[in-house]
């Protein structure tokens, strides 16, 4: 707690452009960060009455159609896992061949295809996305503890003993999470991040799981501590851009939260001189539930300690330790852009409900509500004088027409969705041009996805460690298929089988 106190002001402006870009794709847009206050706040909650707040900050929410264009075009080609061996040597052609297939099955039974649909929103919102590689001891094949002899449970000291019926068990398997990328802090500075020496991962826990996994009673978090943070909000609440609703920390209190979550925040460490094995803590807001090596230890291979978590920036700036977004630049231009159009609908207001002169000597005292009214009947003294009149509005601004014409044109930039590249009217009949038109506007993309490629990479070799950790080579074997497993035994034992 104390690390991450410690680095909470060094991240708080990214902290604070992630929920800026959260709201404004929740149509939270008349939100702004008032620095007196320390906290997000809504303008139009000050106004008077909620069509004027309504009339004064509209929404017309142009976020959600760039996060919807780039994400289709982010996930059209989403990754796969490979192996290819390292050398021609035969041992190595074999366990590229083995481990082929075995990224295939993992990638399946945990579901990155799908997940990889979550991680890309986050790099469009936050500017990167983080994955969690662990262990589950929920997944993975059921064993039965039984023979042709009987039934067995786990003793006191875990070995076998007699047992009416039978003990099952999951054998365990790979999982992948998509973390919030504000939960997962690293160290700062110049490394890249698979140099740093430990990652610290804040989530929520309940205290059912708490007390199974760790064997620890603990009591839940006050509805205080869970209802005022990001976390919170962005991974465990659900913001929606309603008008008077707000969500955790905003003016209109903290919604309902589950009463059995507790934060946990777990740090993992590498090898160093104190720690061979690596290690890892985890702590609640007053309890240590966990302190101990690190659990993603190669075996016969100590110095290999695994820090499951990796890290996907959209590549920016080399002065930050966290990704770009594009929405960082557009949200000044969607506020802009919807204070012209407030602009226009008040003129346009002033069109369908002009003033309205009324001469008092001719008209006496004729109701107001009968001015605005089709087919009212006014009775007038004298027709000498006009009894009422109407008075023209202005015309809409020639400069409020030419700034919404380029603030429109500043979007299209800012977000490269030029209009003309999905014209119907382009008279190239072999399409190349307009495929040439559409890789010129992905290509700010282009650096980023060839710098997932290599994480990826990273994740498949950590995904090999772990499973020599925790999965034994006839199970490795078996997921590869009969006849890999068997091109791998020796000819010598081939022929005694």
């Amino acid at each position: 707690d104390r690390v991450w106190q410690a680095y909470s002001g060094l991240r708080r402006p990214w902290l604070q452009q992630v929920e800026e870009n959260v709201r404004m794709l929740a149509g939270q847009q008349s939100w702004r960060f008032i620095p007196a206050v320390g906290q997000f706040l809504d303008v139009a909650a000050f106004l008077e009455g909620d069509d004027r707040a309504w009339r004064d900050n509209p929404v017309f929410n142009r976020a959600k159609k760039y996060y919807d264009q780039a994400l289709a075009k982010l996930t059209e080609s989403p990754p796969i896992l490979d192996a290819m061996p390292a050398t021609a040597d035969y041992a190595d052609m074999k366990l590229a061949e083995i481990f082929g297939s075995v990224f295939k099955y993992e990638w399946d039974q945990m579901g990155v295809a799908q997940k990889y649909f979550t991680a890309m929103g986050w790099k469009i919102v936050a500017g990167r996305y983080v994955l969690k590689l662990d262990w589950d001891m929920q997944r993975g094949p059921w064993e039965t503890w039984a023979d042709e002899t009987g039934a067995y449970q786990p003793g006191p000291d875990g070995q076998p003993m007699p047992a009416e019926t039978p003990f099952r068990q999951q054998l365990g398997d790979l999982n992948m999470e998509v973390c919030v990328p504000t939960s997962v802090l690293w160290p700062t500075g110049p490394q890249h991040y698979r140099d740093k020496p430990w990652v610290i991962h804040e989530y929520w826990q309940g205290t059912d799981d708490i007390q199974r996994l760790y064997g620890v009673e603990v009591e839940p978090d006050p509805a205080s501590d869970t209802g005022t943070d990001l976390l919170g909000t962005l991974g465990y609440g659900s913001p929606y851009g309603m008008p008077g609703m707000g969500w955790f920390g905003s003016m209109a209190g903290s919604p309902e939260t589950r009463p059995d979550q507790v934060r946990c925040r777990a740090r993992w460490q590498k090898a160093d001189d104190k720690h061979p094995q690596g290690r890892v803590t985890i702590v609640t807001r007053d309890r240590v539930l966990v302190d101990d090596v690190n659990p993603h230890v190669v075996p016969g291979q100590q110095d290999e300690v695994v820090l499951p978590f990796y890290c996907f920036d959209r590549i920016g700036y080399p002065f930050r330790q966290e990704g770009t977004t594009d929405l960082e630049v557009c949200n000044p231009v969607y506020r802009a852009k919807n204070r012209r159009i407030a602009a226009m609908m008040d003129s346009a207001d002033y069109h369908e409900q002009p003033v309205t002169v009324v001469n008092q000597s001719t008209m006496g005292d004729v109701p107001a509500e009968k001015l605005n009214r089709r087919g009212a009947v006014l009775e007038a003294s004298s027709l000498a004088q006009n009894p009422l009149f109407r008075l023209d509005p202005p015309p809409i601004p020639a400069g409020s027409a030419q700034m919404n014409d380029l603030l429109n044109y500043e979007i299209e930039v800012l977000q490269n969705t030029d209009s003309k590249i999905t014209g119907a009217n382009l008279s190239d009949p072999s399409g190349e041009l307009l495929r040439q038109m559409r890789y010129d506007a992905d290509r700010p993309w282009g650096t980023s996805l060839r710098y997932d490629s290599y994480v990826w990479a990273d994740v498949g070799l950590d995904m090999m460690k772990l499973l020599a950790a925790h999965m034994p080579a006839e199970r490795v074997l078996s997921i590869a298929g009969d006849d890999l497993a068997w091109s791998c035994v020796p000819s010598r034992e081939r022929r005694d089988c």
